[in-house]
């Protein structure tokens, strides 16, 4: 285990604080709707799955932070009534205290944040609560799919002109920030499956919708460190440390990124001149057939199938020991890989999915 892990797993995350049931609800109505809790059928898509239990990697739920509860009080919802707003708030009232007991009643909180989607299958909110509770549960793939529904429908939310995450003085920018944070849990929960590129993208988007947060950058250098990129993960702590300069911790991370990147990237400049010019065969998805594709000097990427030029709007470039494919148009990491003698193992991302392409020598 490295220092990068022994840090996280030498502290722990600080408990939420209790709040009582009586504090949070507004009306006694989720008292007699919780009696009907066990008829409600959750849709497959969020049913438990048979997966062993693992803890965060590296204790990275450190750097986020815990995930908070949902709101639970809202303007207006899509198709939804007063009365059944009201339910629904108080559902996820009753979800939240259940949560945040001591020791969590998990059960309990899960049937509340049943019964609230029950309610409104069109709520973000239920999802949310769920994703919390597979997160507390180190249930990750189950967390990271329920903060995908939240996602989806947050953003109908938005689209629409409604808000369930806020009062209704919401503004714009508000529910963007609920969106970025719903992304960065899912970032969180894809870390925890060891999805690192798809972890990676997830904590792009929160930063782009919200770039103020320093736990959402050094979590992103977290992941990049993981996957042996070590000069960009440097640069996401340094950001971290920007924004929370006394943030030892962030320091302590940005130093051992450095460090790390001064010895893999001792040799990138060898590396490159080697590659300068070699041709490689290989199959790219979603093409079918084998390609060849050129390293060119001026880090042009040339890769033809069948005599046709395909992939011209890649770039090539060595870093921390890794060959990495660019796209030009959005300077995204296409593909990324260790190098070998007579073969390069790339990760390579293809319509929101990782696969891997292997380059050899012809």
């Amino acid at each position: 285990m490295n220092s990068h892990h022994e840090y996280f797993e030498s502290k722990r995350v600080a408990t939420s604080v209790l709040i009582h049931v009586h504090e949070m609800l507004s009306s006694q109505l989720a008292l007699s709707v919780l009696s009907l809790i066990t008829l409600v059928t959750f849709p497959a898509t969020l049913a438990a799955q048979p997966n062993s239990p693992q803890d965060i990697t590296g204790g990275a739920r450190l750097i986020f932070g815990p995930t908070q509860n949902p709101a639970a009080k809202s303007s207006k919802q899509i198709a939804q009534t007063p009365a059944k707003r009201e339910q629904v708030n108080d559902a996820l009232a009753l979800g939240n205290a259940a949560r945040d007991r001591r020791p969590p009643d998990f059960a309990s909180a899960e049937k509340a944040y049943r019964l609230a989607w029950k309610l409104n299958p069109f709520d973000p909110r239920p999802y949310v609560g769920l994703g919390n509770l597979y997160m507390d549960q180190r249930k990750y793939p189950e967390a990271a799919k329920a903060y995908q529904d939240a996602l989806h429908f947050g953003a109908m939310e938005r689209r629409s002109g409604s808000g369930s995450g806020a009062p209704s003085d919401t503004t714009a920018t508000d529910g963007l920030s609920t969106l970025a944070q719903w992304h960065a849990y899912r970032g969180m929960a894809l870390l925890g499956e060891q999805n690192l590129r798809k972890a990676e993208m997830e904590l792009i988007e929160a930063i782009a919708m919200d770039p103020t947060k320093a736990e959402w950058r050094a979590g992103l250098g977290y992941c990049l460190f993981m996957q042996g990129r070590f000069t960009e993960a440097a640069d996401a702590y340094k950001k971290a440390s920007e924004l929370q300069p006394n943030n030892d911790k962030y320091k302590q991370l940005l130093e051992e990124a450095q460090t790390k990147s001064k010895l893999s990237s001792s040799k990138d400049a060898a590396i490159r001149k080697q590659l300068e010019g070699t041709a490689w065969e290989t199959q790219l998805e979603p093409a079918k057939g084998n390609f060849t594709c050129n390293l060119l000097p001026r880090n042009g990427v040339v890769c033809t199938l069948d005599d046709r030029v395909e992939y011209a709007n890649l770039t090539w470039r060595v870093q921390d020991g890794l060959l990495q494919l660019i796209r030009i148009a959005t300077n995204e990491r296409f593909c990324t890989g260790p190098i070998g003698t007579n073969e390069i193992r790339l990760r390579c991302w293809v319509n929101n999915e990782e696969s891997e392409a292997v380059w050899r020598k012809p």
